[in-house]
């Protein structure tokens, strides 16, 4: 999988780099309000927080937040694990975002100090609902300025009814116009486009399951890849579904009112409404219901992404943190590789293609 992006990224400019040491890589989360994108981070940078890693090198890296996306993540993670151990029927955990908000983390090897042994990775996350209101220009111009897109597809409404709601609810015409917009007049950066199905547990129960599930994103979303493929800017394309609580599974989509749920939600259209979806848990007696999935995964994805960035500058003589990183310390760049070298995801024609 890493040789894979080591050749897509040398195709073409990929510029992580900030000032004149730092790498940042910036990621846009892009998702209707309530599909889970605040979830999605939250067991994402839990997950891969507090896994324990076997390699001499993985067991030294960390990944820190700054103090805001500290107090934060802390505030959600709490709310993910009372649902994840409630009874009865269960909505969202986490409530919607209602402004803009980037999230910050500093990945760094512990053994060592210094610019050359760190890397930042910013997340942006946005009410969902500017896609469609007088806030559209600005997240355009944040897909623009983005090295990874990362969108979030609400599973029920993909899989469930035979995807009759997935373009109200997940919106997947009017991401395939803002991203043709926004990457038009932009040939000079190459990017990574993970489409991330969440609140997937019930469909991921056995490999079958899962292949379904996979198939019905390629379908849904055939016009939104194509255009991906077909803009000079496209690096990569990966299916990676996650499991943000691995014991809540979809229940029933749900039109009465009941212990204070309304009786429809939203689209992002005005005036349109679409069911709720409601879930219920599956956890065992006297076990944990917070018991994720895959959650790190989209995190190893972005890592390899800056990996072949920094790989490919390098290469190309860029001095300053880079030469440090990679020709000095190399403890660093293997614990990178090793991280980046778990990613598991379904590719969709990760050739990247040049600019003219």
């Amino acid at each position: 999988m890493l040789s894979g992006f080591l050749e897509t990224i040398k195709n073409g400019a990929c510029n992580v780099i900030r000032g004149d040491k730092v790498c940042e890589v910036r990621v846009v989360m892009l998702g209707a309000r309530g599909a889970g994108k605040s979830s999605m981070l939250t067991a994402m940078y839990e997950r891969f927080r507090q896994s324990k890693m076997s390699s001499d090198y993985d067991k030294h890296i960390s990944i820190n937040g700054d103090e805001a996306t500290n107090n934060v993540m802390k505030s959600q993670y709490d709310a993910l694990c009372k649902m994840a151990n409630s009874d009865g029927d269960i909505t969202n955990a986490i409530k919607p975002s209602t402004g803009e908000r980037t999230y910050k983390y500093t990945i760094s090897d512990d053994t060592k100090s210094g610019e050359d042994s760190r890397i930042v990775v910013s997340f942006t996350d946005y009410p969902g609902g500017w896609l469609t209101d007088n806030h559209r220009s600005h997240v355009k111009e944040m897909i623009k300025e983005a090295h990874v897109l990362l969108v979030a597809i609400d599973a029920p409404y993909l899989m469930e009814e035979g995807g009759d709601y997935n373009n109200k609810r997940n919106m997947s015409e009017e991401f395939t116009k803002l991203i043709e917009e926004a990457w038009r007049d932009s040939t000079d950066v190459r990017r990574m486009v993970l489409l991330v199905p969440i609140k997937c547990e019930r469909y991921c129960k056995s490999n079958e399951e899962k292949k379904c599930l996979v198939r019905r994103v390629k379908k849904a979303y055939s016009e939104f890849i194509e255009e991906l493929k077909d803009n000079q800017n496209y690096c990569g394309v990966f299916i990676v579904p996650i499991e943000t609580t691995g014991t809540i599974h979809f229940k029933q989509f749900s039109e009465k009112p009941a212990d204070g749920i309304p009786l429809k939600q939203f689209s992002e259209k005005p005036a349109e409404y679409i069911p709720l979806s409601v879930f219920e848990s599956t956890r065992k007696p006297g076990h944990d219901g917070y018991a994720p999935r895959n959650c790190s995964q989209p995190l190893r994805f972005v890592f390899s992404y800056a990996l072949s960035a920094l790989i490919q500058q390098d290469q190309k003589g860029v001095r300053g943190a880079l030469i440090n990183v990679f020709n000095i310390n190399r403890h660093f760049k293997n614990a990178l590789q090793n991280i980046a070298g778990g990613c598991s995801g379904e590719v969709l024609n990760p050739m990247c293609k040049r600019g003219n």
